[in-house]
């Protein structure tokens, strides 16, 4: 009799540590695949949401979460995921300085992005102010020719070139300010420097696109 006992009392034990193990196991389990749910919601490299978002080739400013148009030049809006279009901040409006996302302020539905608290503030005391010494020019390139082909702009300006092909690959060198960018048909690049020195300085292509490339040219003016 004494056996037999020991022996249930042994078994009930069993079972409740057979019990136990599985119902730790199953909370483990859950708690391990929740983690993958919510990771799976972003990005794990960048943070951001894998969700796509659509933007203008010519102003990658204008962005929608949906298909759509243009407000500013009519062209479909195109597909990215969301990680992909997070661009280069730019110059700060302020101090002229290398800008930071994480300082970015939305003035009449359009982002501009400084350097750092201080500028963030100084910004919004006067936007009008900041934004009218911005300029986005689009130049399109073609055989054997720039639209525009002369560029004014005042001394102190930040200049935000969008530049196009209209036919082959070409591009916009300016020598003095160390710009040199080329681009292939139905490509948009941009190019951003500060108008520090005034004066007249010739753009060139800087790839070869047949007999009249050396005549290739347009001008930036930089008036004081």
């Amino acid at each position: 009799m004494r056996r037999k006992s020991v022996a249930g009392v042994a078994a009930v034990l069993l079972g409740l540590v057979l019990i136990g193990g599985t119902v730790m196991t199953a909370s483990s389990d859950a708690g391990t695949n929740d983690g993958h749910r919510h990771n799976s919601a972003k990005n794990p490299d960048t943070g951001y949401s894998d969700s796509k978002v659509y933007s203008c080739p010519m102003h990658p400013d204008v962005r929608s979460d949906k298909p759509g148009k243009c407000p500013k030049c009519g062209m479909n809006l195109e597909a990215k995921q969301a990680a992909s279009v997070r661009e280069d901040p730019g110059i700060c409006p302020v101090m002229h300085g290398e800008a930071k996302n994480e300082y970015a302020v939305t003035y009449k539905g359009k982002t501009y992005n400084l350097c750092c608290k201080e500028c963030v503030e100084e910004f919004k005391s006067n936007p009008v102010k900041y934004i009218s010494r911005i300029k986005e020019i689009k130049i399109e390139s073609f055989r054997y020719g720039y639209t525009p082909n002369v560029i004014k702009v005042k001394q102190g300006d930040i200049v935000k070139l969008i530049i196009s092909s209209r036919d082959v690959e070409h591009g916009v060198k300016i020598k003095d300010y160390k710009i040199n960018v080329a681009v292939k048909k139905g490509e948009v690049k941009k190019a951003e420097f500060v108008a520090a020195k005034a004066g007249e300085f010739t753009i060139t292509c800087p790839v070869y696109c047949g007999e009249g490339h050396a005549d290739m040219k347009a001008k930036l003016i930089v008036e004081k």
